[in-house]
């Protein structure tokens, strides 16, 4: 478990695990900007760089002391809205390199809201065997093909838009 926390502008992250605890401050981070920058932009340019930002600053100073392929994030404040997924290890150029180099090549990630919330029960629901799946993409092709059905602009929905590709949904959903 990671857990973040933003006190007086300090970000620090408390890590629990079976074995040991750590509290590890990450000082004053400006991680503000470079959350937005992913948020807003889907310009390769803009993004790699900033989830090779995100890593230095955020995981690589907890690095050392994850080491279960589980890693449960309870974020704090703008880390809401961050996949600690598409962090990369190193500078990468392209979304088709995001995927040897990002953290979910290490780790099988899970986010919760508290860490109140882990380990309550929950009761397994069974279906039938027939099964289907839905999860969302956010691809260029298909954010290309968004803007050119749109005839007024002033109705383009810009948050759709700003959303970040999620290159793992559809294998995720065959499991």
């Amino acid at each position: 478990l990671v857990r973040f926390y933003f006190t007086d502008g300090q970000l620090s992250a408390l890590l629990l695990s079976k074995k040991d605890q750590q509290w590890i401050k990450l000082g004053k981070p400006d991680i503000d900007n470079t959350v937005t920058t992913l948020l807003t932009s889907t310009d390769e340019k803009n993004v790699m760089p900033a989830l090779n930002k995100l890593y230095e600053e955020l995981w690589k100073p907890i690095e050392k002391w994850v080491s279960t392929e589980d890693v449960v994030i309870v974020p704090d404040g703008v880390l809401f809205s961050l996949s600690f997924d598409l962090l990369t290890d190193q500078p990468v150029t392209s979304f088709a390199s995001l995927a040897d180099h990002c953290l979910l090549t290490k780790h099988n990630f899970s986010y919760q809201y508290s860490p109140l919330m882990i380990g309550s029960s929950k009761q397994e629901v069974k279906g039938k065997q027939n099964y289907i799946g839905f999860a969302p993409g956010f691809f260029e092709t298909s954010k290309r093909d968004y803007v050119s059905a749109v005839k007024d602009s002033i109705r383009m929905d810009q948050h759709y838009l700003s959303l970040l590709p999620q290159p793992f949904t559809n294998a995720l959903l065959k499991k």
